[in-house]
């Protein structure tokens, strides 16, 4: 049995430059790879930009799961004060209805 490697798709510095000026025109691992290619290949002023592109795509990408986190604690803190609350008034209603 003999396979034939699969090759990984290539970017050249032409189309990494491409993809840095409008990265809202693709997907964000698109323009990281493009980041990459250009901070290995590029000139100085490639690797800035790429560097600076970079550095807010993740920036904004840990704010995301930092909002999300947040979002999900906050959630967590209500249902176990909901929670609480109803158990409290389960307590109370059987305190009302013990006899003596």
């Amino acid at each position: 049995m003999s396979a034939q490697p699969v090759g990984l798709p290539t970017i050249d510095t032409a189309n990494a430059r491409q993809i840095i000026a409008h990265p809202d025109h693709q997907d964000a691992a698109s323009v990281l790879d493009a980041c990459e290619h250009l901070q290995t290949y590029g000139d100085r002023m490639d690797r800035e930009r790429a560097k600076a592109l970079h550095a807010t795509i993740v920036q904004d990408a840990v704010a995301d799961i930092n909002r999300k986190g947040r979002i999900q604690r906050g959630m967590a803190i209500a249902g176990d004060l909901i929670g609480a609350a109803i158990l409290f008034g389960i307590l109370y209603i059987f305190l009302l209805f013990t006899p003596g």
